[in-house]
């Protein structure tokens, strides 16, 4: 059974109940590795060069795997309590993610000081994650809302002194 994807121009990822991983390639559909992860992924994001994946298990932990031809490594990366990931979309070292309610980001594997919010990831890019506040978006729904007053940027300070 399926339990989680993720997909670019190229690939297609699929994680099974089982803790397979499968790595398709597009646009011909076809397997070109087999990963196995022993905790059945829910949640999995690949960065932006296809070279690494975050993986979120049915307890909350995430793992960053480091996958190539010959196949994929699980890095010295896990963290705790995690429920959302995203890799940023113009470097492939950056990840944020958020754990219980606090939102974090990370340059290869060095995690930079959390940011308490209830926020949901929507984007990261350009050294900066944009979330949003779900709730109070659907607390006003019949009400006229400003995009500031329920969109967050956070600008990570590790990530611009790492470029």
């Amino acid at each position: 059974m399926i339990t989680a994807l993720t997909a670019t121009e190229s690939c297609l990822i699929i994680g099974l109940e089982s803790g397979t991983i499968l790595r398709y390639n597009l646009p011909y559909i076809s397997v070109e590795k087999k990963l196995s992860w022993k905790p059945m992924p829910t949640i999995i994001g690949m960065n932006s060069n296809g070279t690494r994946l975050s993986l979120i298990d049915s307890q909350g932990t995430l793992n960053i795997m480091e996958i190539n031809s010959q196949g994929g490594n699980v890095l010295e990366f896990e963290k705790k309590d995690c429920w959302a990931a995203k890799w940023s979309e113009d470097h492939p070292l950056q990840l944020c993610f958020l754990e219980k309610s606090k939102l974090t980001t990370v340059m290869n594997l060095t995690c930079e000081t959390p940011l308490p919010t209830d926020g949901y990831i929507c984007a990261f890019n350009d050294f900066k994650v944009t979330y949003c506040y779900l709730d109070d978006i659907i607390k006003s729904i019949d009400e006229n809302i400003k995009f500031e007053d329920v969109f967050m940027e956070h600008e990570s300070d590790i990530l611009k002194n790492f470029n």
